[in-house]
C-alpha cells in the first residue's frame, strides 16, 4: 500500500473527496467526434482517438491512413503488441480479414449494434481469414495508452502519470460477441507507466489485475497473469451470465437476428491504496450487482496509464462502447480541521497521564 505521507507531507491523515469530472474521449464512444474511423480501419493503423471535438479535442478528422502494410501509427495511442495482424495482399490491395480491433458500424443482419451512436469498438480474432494469406493462429493483444483527454475532469485534464494518489472510476458498456470455436476468452489488463508500450510480457511491468470472460460468457478476474481465474457470481443471481449468450456460430439468414446486449461495468481504481471495486448493471434486467469491493491489486501501481485488450484465438467478437472516466482526488484538510482532529487525541493523552499518577 502506498504511504499517505506521499501526498500529505508531514501529516498521515487525509480526507478523500470526490471531484466531479466527465470524459468521453479518447476512448469515448468511438464515434467520428471522438476521432475514430468506421469499419474496417485498424485502430493502430491511424491516429485513432486523437482528433474530433469531444472532451476538449483539437477538432479535425483522423489523419490519412499510412500506406500498407498496416503498422502501428507513429505516436498513436493504440499498439498491436503481437505485430501479427497486419497481413496485406499486394495482389488484391485488400487486408486479410478475421483479426482486428476497429471502430465498427451496425450490422443489422447479424444483430451487431452500438450501445449508442453510430459506432462501437469491435475486437475480433476468428479461426479464419477471409482473404489469403492466412493469419497465424495466436492471441490478439492490443494496448491502449490512456491520455489526459480520457481524464478530462470537467475541463481540468489530469495526466495519467498524476493518478497515483487518486481514485479513477471507469464506466464502460461491454457486450460479448458470438464465437466460432471454444477458446480461452477475452480479458483486459490494467497497467501503470512502467509498462513498455510494445511488450505485454515485460516482467518489470506491474499489473493491477486482469478482468474478462471465458468461452461460456462467465465473468472472471485474476490478480496475476497466468494465475488461476476467480469467477464472479452474484449472491442474488447465481445464474448471472454476462450479457446475452449468442447462438453457436454466426446466425444465418434462416435464423432471427441476435442483438448483442450491453452490460454497464463500473470499475473503481483506488490508486492510493491499490484496491479495486466493480459494480455491474445488467442490460437485460437493469439489476445492479456488486461483484468486487476493495480487493487488493495483484501488484501495486504507480498510476493508471495503460489498458491491454486480449482476445484468445477462436473468439468471434467483443464490443465496447461509451467509455467514461471520473476522477476522485485527495485533499488535505485546512489547518482548523487538523486542530479538530488533534484536540481529542491530546485530551485523551492528558487524561491517561492523570490516571497513571
Amino acid at each position: 500500500m502506498k504511504s499517505l505521507t506521499k501526498v500529505t507531507s508531514p501529516f498521515i491523515v487525509a480526507v478523500l473527496v470526490c471531484l466531479p469530472g466527465q470524459s468521453h474521449a479518447y476512448l469515448g464512444g468511438f464515434e467520428a467526434q471522438d476521432g475514430y474511423l468506421g469499419f474496417v480501419n485498424w485502430v493502430n493503423g491511424y491516429d485513432a482517438g486523437q482528433s474530433g471535438t469531444s472532451n476538449g479535442g483539437p477538432g479535425g478528422s483522423p489523419s490519412n491512413l499510412p500506406q500498407p502494410p498496416i503498422t502501428d501509427f507513429p505516436g498513436g495511442l493504440w499498439h498491436d503488441l503481437n505485430d501479427a495482424f497486419a497481413t496485406y495482399n499486394a495482389n488484391t490491395s485488400v487486408f486479410a480479414g478475421g483479426y482486428y480491433v476497429t471502430g465498427h458500424t451496425e450490422v443489422t443482419g447479424l444483430g451487431m449494434v452500438p450501445h449508442s451512436g453510430e459506432q462501437m469498438l469491435a475486437l475480433r480474432n476468428t479461426t479464419y481469414a477471409t482473404i489469403p494469406p492466412t493469419v497465424p493462429a495466436q492471441p490478439l493483444d492490443y494496448r491502449y495508452t490512456l491520455d489526459a483527454r480520457d481524464f478530462y475532469n470537467g475541463g481540468n485534464p489530469i495526466s495519467p502519470a498524476s493518478t497515483g494518489d487518486k481514485i479513477v472510476n471507469w464506466s464502460v458498456w461491454i457486450s460479448p460477441g458470438p464465437k466460432t470455436a471454444p477458446s480461452d476468452g477475452v480479458w483486459l489488463s490494467f497497467r501503470d507507466s512502467q509498462s513498455a508500450p510494445d511488450n505485454p510480457s515485460n516482467p518489470n511491468a506491474p499489473i493491477a489485475f486482469q478482468f474478462g470472460w471465458d468461452e461460456t460468457y462467465q465473468l472472471r478476474y485474476r490478480d496475476t497473469p497466468g494465475g488461476s481465474w476467480s469467477y464472479l457470481i452474484d449472491s442474488t443471481n447465481a445464474n448471472y451470465v454476462f450479457g446475452r449468450p449468442w447462438e453457436p456460430g454466426i446466425p444465418s439468414i434462416n435464423k432471427p437476428p441476435v442483438t448483442n446486449i450491453y452490460d454497464l461495468f463500473e470499475f473503481s481504481f483506488d490508486l492510493l491504496h491499490d484496491k479495486w471495486s466493480l459494480d455491474v448493471t445488467s442490460g437485460l434486467t437493469g439489476n445492479v450487482m456488486t461483484f468486487v469491493t476493495d480487493r487488493a491489486f495483484g501488484q501495486n501501481l504507480l498510476d493508471l496509464s495503460f489498458i491491454d485488450f486480449h482476445v484468445s484465438y477462436g473468439n468471434e467478437k467483443g464490443f465496447f462502447d461509451d467509455s467514461n472516466f471520473t476522477i476522485s482526488s485527495v485533499q488535505v484538510p485546512e489547518p482548523g480541521t487538523w486542530s479538530l482532529l488533534l484536540i481529542p487525541g491530546l485530551m485523551l493523552r492528558r487524561l491517561r497521564g492523570r490516571r497513571l499518577r
